[in-house]
């Protein structure tokens, strides 16, 4: 996991389905790198389906729906990585390319496909525990869709 920050409001990226951004030394010069780069062990990205059961949203089960593939990250989702965000920050070749990203607005709104600037009324993360690297053959207890909204950021975690 690795955050950014720009220095002066600029948004690198405006929104061109399967456009790779990398930032390279020539543009660098706009973000700053924040915190440390972080590896979060024994976790594996996993997009869930939606919720089976009807609101109200308290639970895994009646967890609010997500409008499509487009909000959500996963293994399979965002089905297209409509942003590249390479690591470290200015520095050519990079030493990581992420594939899942949210961009945050100074709002704190966040978008995961940026192809349009749409903000989603929800958008979720899909965690599942993992033994090393190896992915799990059945699912999992301890699922986790951390939820947040596209407007205010605020946050909401499910558990099953």
């Amino acid at each position: 996991m690795s955050i950014v920050a720009s220095k002066d409001g600029t948004m690198l990226y405006t929104g061109n389905l399967g456009t790779s951004v990398t930032l390279d030394p020539a543009n660098s010069g706009t973000l700053v790198q924040v915190g440390k780069l972080t590896k979060i062990d024994n976790v594996h990205l996993k997009t869930f389906s939606a919720p089976t059961a009807t609101p109200p949203p308290d639970n895994f089960n009646t967890r609010p729906a997500v409008a499509s593939t487009a909000a959500q990250i996963g293994d399979n989702a965002p089905p297209i990585p409509s942003l590249t965000f390479h690591y470290p920050v200015g520095s050519s070749p990079s030493q990581y390319a992420f594939l899942k990203v949210i961009q945050f607005s100074p709002r704190g709104g966040g978008v995961i496909c940026n192809a349009n600037y749409t903000l989603a009324n929800v958008s979720e993360i899909g965690v599942e525990p993992t033994h090393g690297a190896a992915v799990p053959a059945s699912t999992p207890a301890n699922l986790v869709a951390v939820q947040f909204s596209g407007v205010g950021g605020d946050v909401r975690i499910y558990r099953q």
